[in-house]
């Protein structure tokens, strides 16, 4: 979908009913933007949509005639939603050539696929999911009514947000309108929670009652004990900021892992065995062109290992550096550098083949 300074168009040659209904809304914004009131010009700004695909001008222009005698709008007064109180004749007649006849049967399956979340706003979220759903399909066979689109709402409801409703004595014989509002009152006052929430909630009233110089943890309670100081614990510690697209761009030309950090890692980011970035003991800072080039230039000398990304923001004091143990996982295809190759005499570059443990 796009815009341009006197209209809209649709950048999609194969539209689905969700991106005609969001076309629909774009014009008619644009419409009352430029303060058009004409009908035969609005008609006009609505097939201008279409342009830029010639299969689509095809399908249209084959009922050019059935959309002379089209309405643009039509208002109906019995109507007591006030966001249906609209029909919309010439957009229902494109719709219905360019979707086909059965679109309205696969659209309506979609209904069955609908969930209520568990967030605090879960319940208005699917009612108003539904009511779009249900609103979209008005002059056709699948168009539900109030009684009946409030049964369908009930259906999909948890058993705890069913139990809270009769905890709070919300009948299910109440108007639509009214029964609506109470459902929204109980979930203003008992807002669904995730299960993993719950879960936890219940875990921690189970657990007994911890000393006061005790702490949880993932096993339990542990207590304080005094500990040794440690004389490498108070080194400073710096982690990876959010990385902005330039950045992103730099790293995929040098084949980066966006979990590990490693440039040329060997393995993609959803295969990496590392849970998340590690620490480093330096600033970060981004990556320019030389460090890209330098890191290019070391993978030319190890093409087996990876280069971790703190490797090059030490660069310059990497030669006095001491190498460290390091375990590799087994899905990882490279080991990480820990020294920098003799770049000025490539032939006396030591190996960094990974050879199998006997």
């Amino acid at each position: 979908m796009g815009s341009l300074k006197a209209g809209c168009q649709l950048l999609i040659p194969n539209p689905t009913l969700d991106a005609l209904e969001e076309l629909w809304g774009y014009v008619i914004t644009n419409l009352e933007d430029r303060d058009i009131s004409d009908e035969a010009t609005k008609k006009k700004e609505f097939l201008r949509c279409f342009a830029k695909w010639s299969v689509l001008k095809d399908t249209i222009a084959e009922i050019s005639q059935i959309l002379a005698g089209k309405a643009w709008i039509e208002v109906d007064a019995t109507c007591t939603d006030p966001e249906d109180f609209t029909c919309r004749p010439f957009f229902d007649a494109i719709r219905d050539k360019i979707l086909g006849k059965d679109w309205a049967r696969a659209y309506d399956l979609k209904r069955e696929k609908y969930v209520m979340l568990p967030d605090p706003t879960g319940f208005s979220k699917l009612v108003t999911l539904i009511e779009i759903h249900n609103r979209r399909l008005r002059g056709t066979m699948y168009h539900r009514s109030n009684e009946v689109l409030q049964a369908l709402i009930i259906q999909k409801l948890p058993e705890k947000f069913r139990s809270d409703l009769r905890d709070c004595k919300v009948s299910e014989d109440l108007p639509y309108a009214d029964w609506k509002i109470a459902c929204k009152d109980v979930e203003e006052r008992r807002p669904p929670i995730g299960p993993s929430v719950a879960y936890m909630s219940r875990r921690s009233d189970s657990r007994p009652e911890r000393p006061l110089n005790a702490f949880p943890y993932a096993g339990g309670t542990t207590s304080v004990q005094p500990a040794s100081v440690n004389p490498q614990s108070n080194a400073k510690t710096y982690r990876f900021p959010k990385l902005v697209p330039e950045q992103k761009n730099l790293l995929y030309r040098v084949e980066a892992c966006f979990r590990c950090y490693n440039l040329f890692a060997g393995h993609l980011s959803n295969a990496c065995p590392n849970i998340g970035p590690p620490s480093l003991s330096v600033p970060f800072r981004p990556l320019n062109d030389n460090d890209i080039a330098l890191a290019t230039r070391i993978h030319t000398a190890a093409p087996d290992n990876s280069i971790p990304y703190e490797l090059i923001l030490k660069r310059n004091s990497v030669p006095n550096s001491r190498p460290t143990s390091r375990s590799v996982a087994a899905v990882s295809g490279r080991v990480a550098l820990t020294e920098l190759p003799n770049l000025d005499e490539p032939e006396a570059t030591p190996s960094f083949m990974v050879k199998p443990s006997n």
